[in-house]
């Protein structure tokens, strides 16, 4: 099947500045894709050469299979929401989100029922009389959504929507606007560098930094198997732990040493031997208050409340690992004890800071 987008070799530079680097990426029919990554990595630069705002140096953008590299933004038939939203000042709520159906001549009785609809989904009911020049920045943010969504583009650009949003808005508008995407079968490339609206709407991710792409893949693939140090640094809250280690062979067998822990059995495994980054999640380290079996001590430096759930800062040779306990499990100060689980844990190339693949490093999928 044709997809809907497809970038191929896609270059962008600003002078002397690299923004976007042979980009190769392609959209379903019906996929929710978004485009992750922190501030300046090109993601939005991707975006606004897609919409034809901006020129791509090199390289294709290709819409339903026709290259569109020249045609005006007006003829790509996509739907854009900018992180710069946009809402017409002298309008009505009620005006701006009825604007694009009226474009489109859609009966007057229609355009009420969908902008009601349109109006209970994003919470501007009881403003939808309010002219543009006097709504608050998430509002403005809800209509300029609103008045892109109501048309139902099969193919919509979403560039930071709920940026200006509220932790409670956000988290409703992620629900809605996925379920809007699935009932109306739309293609989706969202940009955000907020890691939890990536996981939670996306079919897949793709994370951006420097210009380049890097993986792009499912969120379970993105979380449980980064293909490098940034992305399984830039993905998980709490973030992930990297930690010296040094690797040895033992027999047939690999043996990762850290601060703590020696004789970390990883199995057989086609890797050098040497020093490496050690990774591991907060949630998958093992912690108890009394010595186990492969248990090492540790002193609690810090405990960081996060509500259902505490994160321990514990002393682990120079640094400090983060470790997620029931609140009231430890405090300040407490000695915890702390067990490794090799089938968990990620090695990184100290030159490259390439993950080793899993069955190269020996350790379960």
């Amino acid at each position: 099947m044709t997809p809907r987008l497809e970038l191929r070799g896609v270059d962008k530079r600003f002078g002397g500045v690299q923004a976007v680097a042979g980009l190769d990426l392609a959209l379903a029919a019906g996929e929710f894709l978004s485009l992750l990554g922190p501030s300046g990595c090109g993601k939005s630069t991707t975006l606004a050469m897609i919409a034809g705002f901006e020129r791509a140096d090199a390289g294709d953008i290709l819409v339903d299979g026709a290259v569109v590299n020249a045609v005006s933004p007006r003829r790509r038939r996509i739907g854009l929401v900018f992180q710069d939203y946009a809402v017409f000042s002298r309008l009505t709520v009620r005006a701006n989100l009825s604007f694009g159906l009226e474009a489109r001549r859609v009966r007057r009785a229609e355009r009420r029922r969908a902008v009601a609809a349109m109006a209970e989904t994003l919470g501007l009911t009881d403003i939808l009389d309010h002219r543009g020049h006097g709504l608050n920045m998430s509002e403005m943010q809800r209509v300029a959504l609103g008045r892109v969504l109501i048309v139902e583009p099969e193919l919509l650009l979403l560039d930071e929507p709920m940026s200006n949003l509220d932790a409670a808005m956000r988290a409703d508008l992620r629900g809605e606007l996925k379920q809007i995407q699935r009932r109306l079968g739309q293609s989706v490339l969202y940009v955000t560098h907020d890691q939890v609206e990536a996981m939670s709407m996306s079919d897949r991710i793709a994370v951006m930094n420097a210009g380049a792409l890097l993986q792009v893949g499912s969120p379970e693939d993105i979380y449980h198997r980064p293909n490098s140090r940034f992305v399984a640094e830039f993905i998980g809250d709490p973030p992930i732990n990297v930690v010296p280690c040094d690797l040895r062979r033992d027999g047939a067998g690999l043996v990762a040493t850290t601060a703590r822990h020696v004789n970390l059995a990883l199995g057989q495994g086609d890797i050098a031997p040497g020093p490496h980054w050690l990774a591991v999640r907060p949630h998958d380290i093992a912690v108890t208050r009394e010595v186990g079996a492969g248990t090492m001590p540790g002193v609690v430096r810090f405990v960081e409340n996060i509500g259902a759930e505490h994160v321990l800062h514990v002393a682990y040779g120079e640094d400090l690992l983060r470790v997620v306990v029931a609140p009231g499990f430890a405090a300040l100060d407490d000695t915890v004890h702390l067990a490794l689980d090799p089938a968990r844990m990620h090695l990184i190339e100290r030159d490259s800071d390439r993950v080793v693949p899993r069955d190269a490093a020996g350790t379960a999928p």
